[in-house]
C-alpha cells in the first residue's frame, strides 16, 4: 500500500473533530499520523468552561472514534493522564 501525505492530513482533520467534539483542550493533546498510522501525546483534559475532569470513559470512546477512522491502519497512545483503564486528573494538572 502506498502512502499519501493527503492521506495523513485528511486523518489529522478528523482527529481532531473527534476532540473538538469532546471538547478536548487541544493545547494539551498533540496528535499527528504519519504513514496512517496516528500518535497521541499530551493530556486529556475539558475546556476550561466546560466540567474540567474528563471521566474514565472519555478517552476510551475517543479512542474508539479515532480507530473508526478510514484508512487509520494503528494508534500509538502516550497520553500523561490515562493508564489505558483511568484517568487522572492531577498528573494532567487539575488539583
Amino acid at each position: 500500500m502506498e502512502f499519501d501525505r493527503k492521506v495523513d492530513l485528511d486523518i489529522n482533520c478528523r482527529v481532531r473533530r473527534i476532540l473538538v467534539r469532546h471538547w478536548i483542550d487541544l493545547g494539551k493533546i498533540t496528535a499527528r499520523t504519519a504513514r496512517c498510522v496516528v500518535t497521541l501525546s499530551g493530556s486529556i483534559m475539558r475546556l476550561p468552561h466546560i466540567n474540567p475532569e474528563a471521566d474514565a470513559a472519555t478517552p476510551a470512546s475517543i479512542l474508539e472514534e479515532i480507530r473508526r477512522i478510514p484508512d487509520v491502519r494503528r494508534l500509538q497512545v502516550h497520553l500523561d493522564n490515562w493508564n489505558g483503564q483511568s484517568i487522572d486528573n492531577q498528573a494532567a494538572g487539575l488539583t
